[in-house]
């Protein structure tokens, strides 16, 4: 009679030693003895110690950052429980940041991941990282971003015999104290400089001062572009030319609260009654700009950010009349983009942010140096303006409520807040009448 097949089983025997059965392939019952146990545990043992003092073989052959982050980004890529946003995410960071960053004059990528387990290694990068982020414009919170990015890919590379484990006190004294140097909370400035700011645009914007020309700066040695306003304007437009309406652009971010590439990617809708057409809506009761696309670095139009970027988000009658006169002057057609170049491509975003330095630079606004900050000042507008928390959410495209709480809830006044939850508590119990006895 043939034995019935069941799952591995483990049983003491009086006596004698514990021993572990299990059935092969061909079904036949097999017995693993205690001492078997242990051999094989102390080989599994004596194998990570081989990796991780770098005797393995795979680990003596280990290669560079850019092939491990290759096998990290195609491993991540076939899980299909993974975010493709996700995804997309490191990759950007990879692209943007980390495939740059030089340590003595050598590129992080081209380094083998071996040598990440050195402390002095870990801390340069990180260092380079904070320096890089900065250069840019970008505020401190995206360098600990991309340390993250960093660490997942070194990580990764060791979880598969690629390179020696990075010891977690080696990543505690190479990870830069990001909370500790300077507050990763969102910092925005006062209202007033972003009024400043958008007056100073429209007075150069005006002047026709261009990126390509130069004047002396009273304070920097470096030259901003300035001259006589007529004459670069006939000089831009003999050559094709199509001046760039920064006051306009400013407002946009200003007061929408969409990202550059959104704006970027901002046609003109083809008809605002059909609520599946993209773009911006100006001869309307209720006028606004439905995101439904963005613009690449390489200039390309493409898909939102995340699926929360399909949007709808209202503007004010003085910004939809600023709109439809820029549209007028520029004879932009229906499904044509708002702001282009003179053959109808997406403008990039690097001048953009030029033109905030040199103009907070040259009339001393106070500013974060990033152009993602007006972004961050319609927010702090709406929550100044008494908003749902859930209203600010969807149109500022974020993923939940929550998220937009946690990047914008120090900006409600703690103490303001108490003061007038107790008040509105005893109002609704008794009456305005009682509490106000």
């Amino acid at each position: 009679m043939a034995q019935k097949k069941s799952k591995v089983h483990k049983f003491p025997l009086v006596g004698k030693k514990y021993r572990t059965s299990y059935y092969d392939e061909k079904g036949k019952r097999q017995y693993i003895s205690h001492a078997d146990e242990h051999e094989l545990m102390r080989m599994k043992i004596a194998a990570q110690e081989e990796v991780a003092e770098g005797r393995h073989t795979s680990a003596k052959e280990a290669g560079t950052l850019a092939e491990a982050f290759k096998a990290f980004h195609t491993n991540r890529s076939e899980k299909t429980d993974i975010d493709p946003s996700h995804i997309r995410q490191i990759k950007s960071k990879w692209d943007n940041c980390l495939s740059k960053i030089s340590v003595d004059g050598t590129l992080i990528a081209t380094i083998n991941i071996k040598q990440f387990s050195k402390r002095k290694l870990l801390i340069a990068c990180g260092e380079q990282i904070e320096r890089f982020q900065i250069a840019k414009g970008n505020e401190l919170r995206y360098a600990a971003a991309n340390f993250d990015v960093l660490k997942a890919i070194v990580n990764h590379a060791a979880a598969n015999e690629l390179c020696a484990p990075v010891d977690r006190a080696i990543w505690k004294a190479a990870e830069i104290d990001w909370k500790g140097r300077q507050d990763l909370r969102v910092k925005i400035p006062p209202i007033d400089n972003v009024r400043r700011l958008i007056e100073a645009a429209e007075l150069w914007d005006r002047e026709g001062r261009q990126d390509k020309l130069r004047c002396e700066h009273p304070r920097s040695i470096n030259t901003i572009d300035v001259g006589d306003g007529e004459r670069w304007r006939r000089h831009y437009e003999r050559i094709g030319h199509k001046p760039t309406p920064y006051a306009l652009i400013f407002r946009c971010l200003g007061q929408i609260g969409c990202r550059p590439s959104e704006l970027r990617g901002l046609p003109l809708c083809r008809d605002a009654a059909d609520p599946n057409q993209p773009g911006l809506i100006t001869n309307s009761n209720n006028p606004g700009v439905r995101l439904q696309q963005r613009a690449h670095r390489d200039g390309t139009l493409g898909k939102m950010k995340t699926k929360n970027g399909y949007r709808f988000v209202p503007i004010g009658p003085d910004l939809a009349a600023r709109l439809q006169a820029h549209i007028e002057k520029e004879n932009i057609q229906p499904g044509e983009l708002i702001f282009s170049t003179a053959t109808g491509k997406p403008l990039d975003s690097e001048p953009w942010r030029k033109r905030l330095h040199q103009i907070c630079e040259w009339h001393d606004i106070g500013w974060y140096d990033a152009l993602y900050t007006l972004r961050h000042v319609a927010a702090s507008m709406w929550i100044k303006q008494g908003r749902n928390i859930k209203w600010i959410s969807v149109r500022m495209g974020h993923k939940s409520a929550a998220f937009t709480l946690d990047t914008y809830g120090h900006l409600w006044d703690e103490d303001e807040e108490d003061a007038a939850a107790a008040v509105d508590t005893e109002n609704m119990l008794y009456g305005p009448a009682v509490a106000a006895e």
